[in-house]
């Protein structure tokens, strides 16, 4: 067992609780794990990066300590119904609050242009993603240690895969009780898929919705904007 993890991992990422089970300090269910990691007295050693800078370097060559950044693939718009569900709609502090209400503020002012301002914002964050264009996200070879993100929304098998990469038996329970902890996440990527655009309630999910069309059909984000904004009525 490690004693402490070095984890390069976006916001929304679910860098703590990938953080947690190598540590194998993962205290109970949640929808949001750091309270049990970065922010937990418990479990000070969870370290956690959104954006490298060489200073970090010093985590990669500590006996003590596991370097590892956290691959965001194909299912990049997770990491943004993460962000969303776990920071602005279901809020555990105040820091988080006040978070929150900064991007929107900032975002707003923005894209204050457009009609939907903050679908548009959201459009130009999945776009970001999709074509890897954002710091988080970019590969960092110094770090030989990968976990994928991706493995988790895909099925116990593949996350099982990942950690045992790193020599931890992960378990089907710890993968569901994980699961069953993110049904917010997970029922809201149904409603994504599965409800016409102009009946999400969110505008997060109108521009993930719109996005994988554009994903689907090969458009830029400015082609795929253009194209089903008028969907949003």
């Amino acid at each position: 067992m490690y004693k402490r993890v070095f984890l390069l991992s976006p916001a929304g990422g679910n860098g703590n609780y990938i953080g947690l089970v190598l540590l194998g300090k993962v205290e109970q269910p949640a929808l949001s794990y750091h309270f049990q990691g970065n922010f937990s007295k418990n479990n000070p050693g969870v370290i956690q990066y959104h954006i490298w800078d060489d200073s970090n370097l010093k985590f990669c060559n500590q006996p003590d300590i596991i370097a590892i950044q956290n691959v965001v693939k194909e299912k990049f718009y997770f990491v943004i119904v993460n962000w969303w569900e776990k920071i602005f709609f279901h809020q555990s502090s105040d820091w988080e609050t006040a978070y929150s209400d900064d991007w929107l503020k900032e975002q707003t002012e923005l894209w204050k242009n457009f009609d939907y301002p903050i679908v548009r914002a959201n459009l130009n964050w999945f776009y970001a993603y999709k074509n890897k264009n954002r710091p988080e996200l970019y590969d960092v070879p110094l770090i030989k240690n990968k976990f994928y993100f991706d493995s988790l929304y895909t099925n116990y098998e593949s996350a099982k895969d990942q950690f045992l990469k790193f020599g931890i038996e992960y378990t089907e329970s710890q993968y569901n009780d994980w699961k069953n902890s993110q049904k917010c996440v997970f029922d809201s990527f149904q409603e994504i898929q599965n409800k016409p655009i102009d009946q999400l309630t969110k505008d997060y999910q109108k521009a993930i919705a719109i996005g994988l069309l554009g994903m689907e059909n090969n458009l830029s984000e400015e082609e795929c904007w253009q194209k089903y904004k008028s969907e949003l009525n």
